[in-house]
């Protein structure tokens, strides 16, 4: 891998020498003279082309499907400013290069699409850039902090996990999902998190998002895909996906039979 990074430092110190001085890139032999400029501008601006297009066609996918379905686009900068990419313990910002959000209503609830960017990787490691996609949902209800990491998206046991909680915070579900997923909850919010997330409720989970990350705080839930980009395929699935995972929540959310302090709902 650090032969990779010298192979890039390289071409980009290639590509300056062209810009700087293109005539060093052209010389003579007994067959006439050869100019490798325009090969060398054709390499790097045909990719770029192609990124656009790609970015272009995504666009179109994208909004094509939050008009279908009634929901509201909005560019990227107005989406960095009102903060809504923000996932509190999952590593990731907000991907530069992204067309904008998709947010929406469903069960009388707002929902926001998204796609964040981040790396994985060390100093002497490739630093691998990875994406994955959010559904953030604004609950009617003010839970306590939960976080659910899914194991089976875990290449080479690296989680995309960016807090660290103290130990006592870590548990595990008991049951046929017990090893699927790693639960970090205060200890006095413990009880609260069982009461939520009843077999019923995992059973949905994993059986329609068994790769995705669960984190609630306050009155939002976020759903992380982790390695997906949103297209329109992503965003029909994991729509459909967490309205259901969410429809067996909602059942607990009214059922739990909690003290205010710990969960002040508002649904009927």
């Amino acid at each position: 891998m650090i032969l990779l990074r010298l192979a890039f430092l390289y071409l980009v110190v290639v590509i300056l020498m062209f810009f700087l001085n293109p005539r060093s890139f052209s010389f003579s032999s007994s067959g006439g003279s050869i100019d490798l400029g325009p090969i060398l501008a054709a390499l790097i601006f045909i990719p770029v082309g192609l990124f656009v297009l790609r970015l272009y066609y995504m666009d179109s996918v994208l909004k094509s499907f939050a008009k279908r379905n009634n929901f509201r686009w909005i560019e990227q900068s107005i989406a960095v400013l009102s903060g809504i990419e923000r996932v509190p313990s999952f590593k990731g910002k907000f991907i530069s290069f992204s067309s904008g959000v998709i947010t929406g209503v469903f069960r009388n609830l707002t929902f926001t699409f998204f796609t964040r960017q981040y790396k994985e990787g060390g100093v002497l490691r490739w630093r691998e850039r990875q994406m994955d996609t959010v559904l953030a949902i604004a609950l009617p209800a003010q839970l306590p902090h939960i976080v659910i990491n899914a194991r089976a998206n875990e290449r080479a046991r690296r989680s995309n996990l960016s807090t660290s909680f103290p130990d006592n915070y870590y548990f595990q579900f008991e049951g046929i999902y017990g090893d699927k997923y790693d639960v970090y909850t205060a200890p006095q919010s413990r009880i609260v998190t069982l009461q939520l997330f009843t077999p019923d409720v995992l059973a949905v989970l994993y059986g329609k998002l068994p790769t995705a990350d669960i984190e609630i705080k306050g009155n939002k839930l976020w759903v992380v895909q982790r390695y997906g980009v949103l297209d329109d395929d992503l965003a029909k699935n994991m729509f459909a996906a967490t309205s259901q995972f969410y429809e067996e929540l909602e059942k607990q959310m009214k059922s739990a039979r909690l003290d205010g302090s710990a969960l002040a709902l508002s649904v009927h």
